[in-house]
């Protein structure tokens, strides 16, 4: 039992001292402290499980009734949180700081808000555990559970590209709140891609979403320390060797959380079509995005409640017992669009969020590729790279197109050299039927197979590759993409910088009409008659390419124009000015080296 004395300052005539005989004057008032109550806390027994800035507790204590509540204490006496019991006896304390912490409960609902003493439990940081933990933990091909620091599992499935006895072999994770460990997604693209080029592959739900344990809200700090776990255990396993990351959007996004707490067996990432903040999203330019932006946050929502992916409540009815236990703390799982709108400023809530908070402390060597008009993440994940200063090396691919074209043909083949350097450590190089085979793969998003190009770097050693590599240009832009190929991701050229924003760059005002009525873009601005105008309608900006973001990875939008005839191509001159930024060409580098 504890024992609170309570004091009260009390001021008035009885606590006034005479004047000072000297001088005459009268002080003010001077408090006295008198004892005026006692507060005793009975204790209770409460199971807490800490983890990273939160405590589960799993069952609600005997003696109080559903109203309860429970409070985090600090040492200074301060609330730091506090959560209700749920109607299956769980509560989740969130947003704790390292440290020590009291837990009390109150049944508010009894007469005089009982209040009772809990354990005093000690949230931990984000130091790693010991690496010993990991090593006895046992993944096999197919379907698996992941247990984290905190004891919540995360599911898993795990591809390999033959059998256990024929590795180690190089490892790429895939990680995000979308299905990536769904067992029965027999043709997921990465499942049939990966393995296929030498890799294991292994999928992971993030918490609170499939059949992971614990509450999901979207890019919580917790989730990056969860994956540094993931990282770990997977760098374990016996036919393991080399863990890279790989993925699109969401989970490319989680890439750069997760390689910001620094697993020490994480070889490498390549984060394609990402975004570099929340806001940038849910907020770009200020403006709300009731379009994508809410629905896909609606929709991941909605997903992440408890049987929220078919999947999941399939493994539950066929009696995955762990499935159907890691589901109860869903019902604490924030309501993501309310929280999106109650947040319409950059707060210190939004940049624990973003990408782009975390990216400094990223190390290892990372692969980026974005495009400007990506419709669903947006086109200022570019802010990114001057922010990636300690990923080493750094190679960024920007092109213009859509968010699915980090899927296309020469992404692939960057992707490729990439992983082999820094993940496989092996010199590069995909055979033709290999790359002729995921061409025709490509099909099934772009409508038409896709021409994967052989890597320049094929025939060198590995030093010798990776020489060669780390001297061309770590910025690659790809320009006119879909100029000779409506809709398809095909770049008409391609020009190296070496930094970002390139040196060689200057701002430069266009004006649009001109000096003419032709609708162009021009230096000069328009001035008379000839001036253009335009007006600005409300509706039509509630229009959108995609109603139904579960298509987003398909042949669409279907945008088909009929670009201008190129004719003869361009002369020459004798030396570029970019000529010192650029990468040697590859086959159809340039327009008019394609054949046809």
């Amino acid at each position: 039992m504890t024992t609170i004395a309570l004091s009260l300052a009390v001021l008035g005539s009885a606590c006034t001292p005479a004047a000072d005989p000297e001088t005459g004057t009268e002080p003010g008032p001077r408090p006295v402290e008198t004892t005026v109550a006692e507060i005793r806390l009975d204790p209770i027994e409460v199971t807490a499980r800490p983890g990273p800035s939160q405590i589960t507790i799993d069952e609600l204590p005997a003696t109080v009734g559903l109203g309860a509540v429970v409070e985090a204490v600090g040492p200074d006496g301060s609330a730091l949180a506090t959560a209700g019991f749920a109607d299956n006896g769980t509560a989740l304390l969130r947003g704790l700081p390292e440290g020590p912490v009291e837990l009390q409960v109150v049944d508010v609902e009894s007469e005089d808000r009982t209040r009772y003493q809990g354990p005093v439990v000690t949230v931990p940081g984000e130091a790693a555990p010991d690496p010993a933990s990991y090593r006895s933990i046992d993944l096999d091909p197919g379907y698996n559970y992941i247990p984290t620091r905190d004891g919540t599992t995360l599911s898993a499935f795990v591809t390999l590209p033959g059998p256990a006895d024929d590795g180690p072999f190089p490892t790429l994770v895939e990680y995000s709140g979308y299905t990536p460990s769904d067992p029965t997604a027999s043709q997921d693209p990465a499942r049939l891609l990966v393995p296929s080029l030498g890799f294991a592959l292994v999928q992971v739900n993030v918490r609170g979403t499939g059949c992971s344990g614990g509450s999901f809200d979207a890019f919580e700090r917790i989730q990056s320390i969860d994956g540094y776990d993931v990282i770990e255990t997977v760098a374990a396993q016996s036919w393991s060797t080399g863990v890279g990351m790989f993925g699109v959007s969401y989970p490319g996004i989680m890439q750069l959380h997760v390689a910001s707490t620094k697993p020490p067996s994480l070889a490498a990432i390549t984060p394609l079509s990402v975004t570099d903040g929340v806001d940038s999203v849910l907020y770009p330019g200020g403006i709300y995005n009731n379009g994508f932006g809410e629905e896909w946050t609606r929709q991941v929502g909605e997903r992440a409640r408890a049987g929220g992916q078919a999947w999941a409540a399939d493994r539950i009815e066929q009696g995955d017992t762990v499935c159907g236990a890691n589901q109860r703390l869903r019902v604490h799982n924030p309501d993501l669009v309310e929280s999106v709108e109650a947040e319409p400023f950059i707060t210190d809530l939004s940049r624990r969020r973003s990408a782009r908070t975390w990216v400094p402390e990223i190390e290892v060597p990372t692969l980026v590729g974005g495009a400007w008009q990506d419709e669903q993440t947006g086109g200022r994940f570019p802010s990114l790279l001057p922010r990636l200063t300690n990923a080493r090396p750094l190679r960024a691919v920007l092109y213009n197109g859509l968010h699915v074209d980090a899927l296309s043909g020469q992404m692939l083949a960057e992707l490729m050299d990439f992983l082999s350097l820094y993940v496989a450590e092996r010199p590069p190089g995909v055979d033709r039927l290999t790359r002729t085979v995921i061409g025709f793969g490509l099909g099934a998003v772009f409508g038409q197979a896709l021409t994967v190009p052989p890597s320049p770097l094929a025939g060198l050693s590995l030093d010798e590759a990776r020489e060669r590599y780390e001297a061309e240009p770590s910025i690659e832009i790809l320009f006119e993409q879909g100029a000779t190929d409506p809709n398809l991701p095909v770049p008409g050229f391609r020009v190296g910088f070496d930094q970002w924003p390139p040196r060689v760059t200057s701002p430069t005002e266009l004006y649009l009409g001109g000096p003419t009525a032709d609708p162009v873009l021009g230096p000069e601005p328009p001035s008379g008659e000839v001036a253009l105008r335009f007006t600005t309608d409300p509706t039509e900006g509630q229009r959108t390419t995609v109603d139904d973001v579960g298509t987003i990875w398909s042949d669409q939008p279907d945008w088909r124009w009929s670009p201008r005839e190129f004719g003869e191509p361009p002369p020459r001159p004798a030396r570029s000015p970019l000529a010192p930024f650029r990468r040697p060409r590859r086959p159809y580098g340039n327009w008019w080296d394609r054949p046809g």
